[in-house]
């Protein structure tokens, strides 16, 4: 299994100098494009419209219901293939803050079904 984790999950526990580039990559996502766009869509009730929600059984999803629409918007608007969406989600943090979550880049989405 990838690991993968939503940023709301790892954003308290980043209390190290280390960490400070993390804070320069949240403040330049947010004088993005990219921010500017996310903040006039209503990923919270499109995910309630479209009926996605957490699962209660079996594996967790990686994206949040919220997280998984801003990813159909993300691809709609890159214009990416999934293959190459997937490689931008790995490397590119502003995605990542875009769609809700963290990919350690040690441990990559794979763009495939993993155990």
């Amino acid at each position: 299994m990838r690991k993968i984790r939503k940023i709301s999950d790892i954003q308290p526990t980043i209390g190290f100098t280390e960490f400070d580039i993390y804070k320069e990559y949240r403040q330049s996502f947010l004088l993005s494009e990219l921010d500017k766009m996310h903040e006039l869509i209503p990923f919270k009730s499109l995910s309630k419209e479209l009926k996605l929600k957490e699962r209660e059984l079996g594996r967790n999803s990686y994206f949040s219901p919220e997280g998984k629409v801003a990813l159909m918007v993300l691809k709609s608007h890159s214009g990416l293939s999934d293959k190459d969406l997937i490689a931008q989600l790995n490397a590119n943090i502003h995605y990542q803050f875009f769609c809700g979550v963290v990919i350690s880049p040690l441990n990559p989405l794979t763009g495939r079904n993993n155990p």
